[in-house]
């Protein structure tokens, strides 16, 4: 994967076939139901997306899980065994996770945790220590992380942590309670940048080290709330958002090897992007900016940026990638409830060489600071 990537952005095709952006494939399908708010994640040849707000002037918790099957390329559907939007979503080995969230009209947060194992194709449902929606949620090394989030009213530091190996629960804190932020890790540190706080937006990053098993803390470069975040190649990014009183463009890229920041820019402002990663490539997809159709895309290896588009402009959706398949769904724009999958395919190398003919053009390069 990384040997394609480092081809595809440096070519940007001038005659490409519809449906071909860059490089890459892109094509479109349906969910099941159209909704914004929802989550996404994936686990083995399938990509899940769950939940999320199906009721126009309500809360309205759907509980549909939309099921695209990598291999066959064809769409199921589940059920979460409660409805909710605005729940986190994350995989550790052979567990997807849907975590929290606000349910029905009445907008209560939920504990309620649902697992699907797919090697065994089973539903099994948990709890979290407390209940919380706009969480952030991450996975590494066999854990799972569930951190912040709104209980009922109340800015949470609370963090819920899953050990898939015992199967057990354990509970630990971050600096700063708060919700709306985002979380991602990589390099054995899991992260939970940004959020919403009592006076506005929060730049604290609280960082954990899997390894010693303790916290730390650093500052995002600028302050903010419904940011996106993924991690690839050792690198883990906090893009877009809400300062408050703006919307934002920057990136804030933590290194996990040397523990430095530096910062890039998205090609527009935006608040509820969804980002996700595929090899050294990470994605950052639509937002709230009446124009959320751009998808920035960075290449770790070769520290260049190119974009595309999505078929049509919305924010609070959902991504999650696998195989050689990057999965836009859902959310919120030119579609109040957008059931819109957009889905970019990564080429095989023979076929890179064929779409070079096309012949080359300058790609954007906006090198990190």
């Amino acid at each position: 994967m990384g040997n394609i990537a480092r081809v595809t952005l440096g070519i940007l095709i001038l005659f490409c076939p519809t449906g071909a952006q860059g490089g890459y494939s892109w094509s479109t399908a349906t969910l099941s139901q159209g909704r914004y708010w929802l989550a996404g994640a994936s686990a083995g040849n399938q990509v899940f997306f769950a939940g999320g707000n199906s009721n126009y002037g309500g809360y309205g918790g759907s509980n549909v899980v939309d099921i695209y099957n990598l291999s066959s390329h064809t769409w199921s559907t589940a059920t979460l065994s409660q409805g909710r939007q605005e729940l986190a979503a994350a995989t550790a080995g052979n567990q997807v996770f849907f975590a929290g969230g606000r349910t029905g009209d009445s907008g209560d947060s939920s504990k309620v945790v649902d697992i699907f194992n797919i090697t065994s194709q089973t539903w099994s449902t948990t709890n979290l220590s407390l209940a919380r929606d706009r969480l952030g949620a991450a996975a590494l090394g066999g854990q799972v992380f569930f951190g912040g989030g709104n209980a009922t009213g109340q800015f949470s530091n609370r963090v819920d942590i899953f050990d898939t190996a015992t199967q057990a629960w354990t509970t630990s804190s971050l600096s700063q309670g708060r919700m709306w932020l985002s979380a991602a890790a990589a390099g054995g540190q899991v992260l939970f940048g940004g959020g919403r706080i009592q006076s506005g937006a929060s730049s604290v990053v609280d960082i954990y080290d899997t390894t010693t098993h303790t916290w730390s803390t650093a500052n995002l470069s600028q302050a903010r709330y419904n940011l996106a975040a993924a991690a690839a190649g050792g690198l883990v990014f906090f893009a877009g958002g809400h300062t408050f009183f703006d919307l934002s463009d920057v990136v804030d890229i933590y290194d996990t090897s040397t523990h430095s920041w530096s910062t890039a820019t998205l090609s527009q402002s935006g608040e509820n992007l969804a980002a996700v990663a595929l090899g050294d490539l990470v994605f950052f997809a639509g937002g709230d900016n009446d124009h959320g159709k751009i998808v920035d895309i960075y290449n770790t290896t070769t520290n260049t940026w190119g974009t595309a588009e999505l078929s049509e402009w919305r924010g609070a959706l959902a991504a999650a990638a696998g195989g050689d398949q990057v999965i836009f769904a859902g959310g919120n724009g030119s579609t109040y409830f957008s059931n819109r999958v957009d889905i970019c395919t990564i080429p095989e190398p023979a076929a890179l060489s064929l779409l070079a003919l096309g012949g080359l053009a300058l790609f954007r390069q906006r090198r990190r600071k």
